[in-house]
């Protein structure tokens, strides 16, 4: 059954993120609905590839584009789908190219050359839209957990 069908059940809920995956794998076997490509998975936040870049950047001063790869894996904005090692590069390349980010080649000492990432000005004010933003839609999801948790409440 795909998502948006209807089928009468009672409905499942979370106790906490921890409990995310055992949640997703009740409401399919409760269900029968496939959401692994739904959007509500959160697998498409990739467009928070970008502040937590700029965050990493922001938090070295100069770091290459694998730490900050590992950085951004480190963040709880990737979730356990883990980081998509060449979309943080796409982002790089595109952050660069609209001036956020200049880098700069470094021979290395045991390996080849690597690119140093580094924030300027512009990067600097994105990071702090982002934080704006990010503010702004975490009141609007509290918000909306908050009515979900009274709908799912009243249903008890």
């Amino acid at each position: 059954m795909r998502p948006g069908a209807e089928k009468d059940t009672a409905p499942v809920t979370c106790a906490s993120s921890e409990q995310e995956a055992v949640c997703s794998a009740a409401i399919e076997e409760a269900t029968g609905e496939d959401f692994e490509d739904c959007p509500c998975t959160g697998r498409n936040l990739d467009k928070f590839t970008a502040p937590a870049a700029l965050l990493a950047i922001a938090e070295a001063g100069q770091i290459s584009g694998y730490a900050i790869a590992a950085r951004v894996q480190s963040l709880t904005l990737s979730g356990d789908s883990g980081v998509d090692h060449s979309g943080v590069y796409r982002s790089l390349r595109k952050m660069e190219a609209s001036g956020m980010v200049a880098s700069l080649w470094e021979a290395g000492d045991k390996g080849p050359a690597r690119r140093l990432y580094t924030l300027t000005d512009s990067g600097r004010r994105c990071l702090d839209r982002w934080a704006m933003t990010l503010r702004s839609h975490s009141r609007a999801i509290e918000g909306f957990l908050r009515e979900y948790g009274a709908v799912q409440s009243s249903k008890g």
